[in-house]
């Protein structure tokens, strides 16, 4: 079994910022499992430059989306999905992308809609790949900015509250991250189980 906390750590210590690129990007490019990479760059807000920090992962996290749009694409090629059942399941996706165009991906890139589905909608749609990337772009990196400056901003106000204290700022710190982590599980499994009775 892979140790996933392991490689993490590994990466980050040997490759810094390198290494937060490609977390970002293999976190990304899973289809239909999230990944909490946005915990990791909150985390690392503290301890690295929030803007070096929010482009490196914004830009790993942009490329590894090229994924759903490969596999729409395939999708639309024929590919072992049907036609016909692709459509229906994501009409609501196709008649957005159609209504907004470009505006579509950046949003969904930056925040927590499907980002997935717009992907494959638009591999689907033959939408142009350079088009779907600059907005993916645009949505990550806007994304991974506000996260890490939010984590370099709780980090500076925690220790300020803490009077310098390392303990009780690592302490606090932790315990928010456990509390952010907590709340990512319960929307995962939300909508594993939304998906699941659809």
């Amino acid at each position: 079994m892979i140790d996933v906390p392991a490689i993490t750590t590994y990466l980050i210590t040997n490759y810094g910022l390198l290494g937060v690129f490609v977390i970002s990007l293999v976190g990304n490019a899973t289809i239909f499992f999230p990944v909490p990479t946005y915990l990791l760059v909150y985390a690392l807000g503290a301890k690295m430059n929030p803007l070096l920090l929010g482009l490196f992962a914004g830009t790993g996290a942009a490329i590894g989306e090229l994924t759903s749009y490969v596999v729409g694409y395939g999708i639309e090629k024929g590919a072992r999905v049907k036609k016909r059942k692709f459509r229906r399941r994501y009409v609501g996706i196709r008649n957005l992308f159609k209504k907004y165009g470009f505006w579509i991906i950046p949003i969904f890139a930056a925040t927590p809609l499907p980002m997935d589905a717009v992907g494959l909608m638009a591999g689907f749609l033959n939408y142009p790949l350079r088009k779907f990337f600059l907005g993916c772009l645009l949505g990550k990196i806007a994304v991974h900015l506000v996260i890490a400056y939010a984590g370099f901003r709780s980090y500076e106000f925690i220790k300020q509250f803490f009077g310098g204290n390392q303990s009780h700022i690592w302490l606090a710190f932790g315990i928010l991250l456990v509390a952010l982590l907590l709340a990512w599980m319960f929307y995962a499994s939300r909508n594993v189980n939304e998906e699941n009775f659809k």
